[in-house]
Parts: structure tokens; sequence; C-alpha cells
């Protein structure tokens, strides 16, 4: 009768182990989201933003994730220069008004999330770094402020200035 508790508890625990480490390798979990670094917040439908120059330009009736108040946008747009990595963009909206970050945590690299319920961005990672719509620090690990972006409203498109 030992040995079967014995059998059923490493099954128990396989099976536990088995389906976290699948939720992580799919990326279901939140918790995992954060391994990851990937925000869940949306990117824009396909033809929602094109990029000029080193201007992103973004189309807000073609992105439903900017139409409410208290919304963000997610995306990379190709870096500026030859072999440059992706420029990761944040996009908020505040009431009225819009404000663009670089998606990066200024203390371990991880991206942003909007957290509309209280007017901050927070990073995904485990140490949680909060910044509020300035892109100043308020609490966490992170010792610097993000990156904030220019970004002009020219009638219902967003231009963002990637320098």
């Amino acid at each position: 009768m030992l040995e079967m508790k014995k059998l059923n508890r490493r099954l128990v625990l396989r099976a536990g182990l088995a389906a976290v480490g699948c939720s992580c390798v799919g990326g279901v979990s939140g918790g995992c989201s954060a391994i990851g670094g990937r925000s869940k917040t949306p990117t824009p439908p396909e033809g929602a933003l094109k990029v000029e120059g080193e201007v992103a330009l973004i189309d807000i009736d073609k992105v439903p994730s900017l139409k409410g108040v208290e919304a963000s946008v997610k995306s990379e747009v190709p870096g500026l220069e030859e072999g440059q990595d992706p420029i990761k963009v944040l996009v908020v909206r505040l009431d009225e008004r819009y404000e663009a970050y670089v998606n990066v945590c200024t203390h371990g690299g991880r991206e942003l999330e909007f957290l509309a319920d209280v007017g901050q961005l927070r990073c995904v990672s485990v140490g949680h770094s909060e910044f509020d719509d300035t892109g100043r620090t308020l609490s966490g690990p992170a010792q610097e402020n993000l990156t904030l972006l220019s970004i002009q409203q020219r009638g219902r498109t967003l231009a963002i200035s990637l320098t």
C-alpha cells in the first residue's frame, strides 16, 4: 500500500510539472510571460502601422486596442540603420492624449504593460518596476526613467518619432 502512495505522488508531481512546462512553452501562463519578457499588450493589425523615415505612423481607426480610453498597443519597428535591432514601441492612450515609450524596462530590458486602473506602466519581470505616465520610476529595481518618444496626433494618425 505504501508503494502505491509513492507512485501516485510521483505521477501527480510529474503531471503538475508537465502542465507547468507546457503552459510556459506555449506562452499561456501570465507568470511565464515574465520569464520570456513579453507583455500581453496587443499589437496593431496588419496595415495599421507604417514607417516613413524616422517616423512610425499608426492609423488609430485600424487599431481597436487604442479606441478606448486608457488603452495601449505595442509594436516593433525596423531599426533605423542597417543591422540595427528593431525598436520596441509602446503607445498608451490616457484620456484624450497619447504617450509613446521605448518598450524596454530600464532595469532588465523586459517589456512593459500599461495598468489602466492606476495609470502606470509596469515591467513584466518578476521584480515589477513601476513607472508613472511620464516614464518616471516609481518603484522596483529600475534606477532610470523610461525613454519617452515624441508623439503627435495628426487627425486620426499618430506620428511617433523614432529618434
